[in-house]
């Protein structure tokens, strides 16, 4: 979603065969901590925190040569401090880490 908004590519398919011309993403989640609310009260201080971790990487679809990898990690201002639980904060993290995927994609091209 983020990279259609960005309209840095003429096409963007989802789990789909490449064309020739073609940058392939792909991408994990690789890491998540649920947190705790106990320790966010009790102690603080970013103890207890959720966070969400992916890796990835972008494919030359014609020669399968690997262009760059990339690994972030999204603790936010929410999952840190907040009270919510990990179910609510995961589709905000998960959406942080999308816009900073097209940054970086971003930034390459």
């Amino acid at each position: 979603m983020q990279l259609k908004m960005k309209k840095l590519f003429s096409t963007i398919l989802i789990n789909a065969e490449p064309t020739e011309n073609a940058v392939i993403l792909e991408g994990a989640f690789t890491e998540f901590n649920a947190g705790s609310r106990a320790l966010k009260f009790f102690v603080g201080f970013g103890a207890g925190k959720a966070y969400l971790k992916v890796k990835g990487r972008l494919i030359d679809a014609q020669t399968g040569q690997e262009l760059a990898v990339f690994v972030d990690r999204e603790t936010g201002y929410r999952g840190a401090i907040g009270m919510e639980s990990y179910l609510d904060l995961f589709p905000h993290q998960a959406k942080s880490l999308g816009e900073n995927i097209a940054q970086f994609i971003e930034q390459l091209y």
